[in-house]
């Protein structure tokens, strides 16, 4: 009977002790109208600041035709060939740093990077990707992020499975408590 009162205590402990881990959502924008190029849609990040997805985002290149809806690309060969990490630093006035965010368009991989304080918008074909040297590169466009996150954390599902089982725990402690009672008073 302790030793279940004692397994309460701890799952409870535990409980107050689990991590919780922040996801943030950014709604963003890049712009380079000198060379017809936009990008707009959403990311989330983990708190290490690396890209879990972007959403409702929509590129459009009127020097390159290249005009849809654009998915983030996490394949590491592909990552590794535009030279590619997919961090978004929310501090700061670039927001990307040198190796930028990789996505996926109409067929097409756009990768949008910090180059010294400007932003690099760089476009390979699907075949091209690996060979850097036909990548088509344009200068100076401009990203801005907005928070669109809580300030509420976003438990992660072990700590769910946590609650959970410390729940079930102290369910379980006062059903054993309430039946050893009726027991005794049914003598």
């Amino acid at each position: 009977m302790k030793k279940l009162g004692l397994l309460g205590v701890a799952f409870a402990l535990a409980l107050a002790a689990a991590p919780i881990a922040q996801a943030d959502t950014y709604n963003f924008s890049y712009t380079d109208s000198a060379n017809g190029i936009t990008l707009s849609g959403d990311l989330t990040t983990d708190t290490s600041n690396n890209i879990l997805s972007v959403t409702n985002a929509i590129y459009t290149d009127t020097a390159t035709g290249l005009n849809g809806a654009a998915t983030l690309d996490t394949d590491t060969t592909d990552l590794n060939n535009a030279d590619a990490n997919n961090v978004f630093y929310p501090a700061g006035n670039a927001y990307l740093d040198f190796y930028g965010i990789l996505l996926e368009v109409d067929g097409g991989y756009v990768n949008l990077f910090s180059d010294g304080g400007y932003l690099d918008n760089e476009y390979a074909p699907a075949s091209d990707l690996a060979n850097e040297n036909n990548y088509q590169t344009t200068a100076g466009g401009t990203f801005t992020a907005t928070d669109l996150s809580t300030t509420s954390a976003t438990p992660e599902p072990s700590s769910w499975l946590l609650l959970g089982s410390g729940l079930l725990g102290l369910i379980g402690i006062a059903y054993h408590r309430r039946s050893a009672s009726s027991a005794v008073s049914s003598w």
